[in-house]
């Protein structure tokens, strides 16, 4: 062949500077190691970037496995989550998300309502203001139930079982109602009848029953 020929570039290579050095692609070709490759095939971390003169295969953001532009990530890098398009790790995520390993892809996923703080989907571990964590759940103080209280000393607010043989109290040292049949109320504890004291007896007639 003559060497002062003009030689053909590659198959879908619009430029070249040899005939393995591809400087421009063909259209619907992006420009990756000198080599013109389709969309599809810029490779992992890599994304179809037509905004690039010429179209190039561009990286995506760091900790960003698969991106459809440069600024929105789909899949993150290992030990990195989802979030808004970005990637953070797992004590990123925010207020109100956990690092949820079981979406695909691995995300930042919203904790349930009412729920500030958890570890999964339906595992809260810290509730939003005016609630109070009950079974890994979050509660109003009216629904933490019989024989609980909603304690706002607690770290984080939680419902808190009252003392034994109370069923109802305000606080823990201070039950409102004992429970039946056998406890009664005296100075806000609850004691068996024959605990009443000198000058008490045991009213069942009482609401709720109580040393009269």
């Amino acid at each position: 062949a003559d060497p002062d020929a003009c030689a053909a570039c590659e198959a879908n290579c619009a430029a070249c500077s040899d005939r393995t050095t591809c400087t421009t692609c063909s259209a619907n070709y992006f420009l990756k190691d000198s080599n013109c490759v389709t969309s599809g095939n810029c490779g992992a971390g890599f994304f179809a970037d037509t905004a690039a003169d010429p179209d190039a295969c561009a990286t995506c953001e760091a900790n960003c496995a698969a991106c459809s532009d440069a600024s929105t990530c789909t899949t993150c890098s290992p030990n990195y989550f989802l979030k808004d398009s970005n990637c953070v790790t797992s004590d990123n995520c925010g207020a109100g998300f956990f690092a949820d390993t079981a979406a695909d892809p691995d995300a930042c996923a919203a904790c349930e309502a009412n729920c500030a703080a958890c570890s999964d989907r339906t595992t809260c571990t810290t509730c939003s203001a005016n609630y109070f964590l009950k079974d890994s759940n979050c509660v109003t103080s009216g629904n933490c139930g019989a024989g609980f209280f909603a304690d706002t000393a607690a770290d984080p607010d939680a419902c808190a079982a009252c003392e034994a043989n109370c069923a109802a109290c305000s606080d823990a040292s201070t039950c409102t109602a004992c429970s039946s049949p056998n406890y009664f109320l005296k100075d806000s504890n609850c004691v068996t009848s024959d605990n009443c004291g000198a000058g008490f007896f045991a009213d069942t007639a009482a609401d709720p029953d109580a040393c009269a």
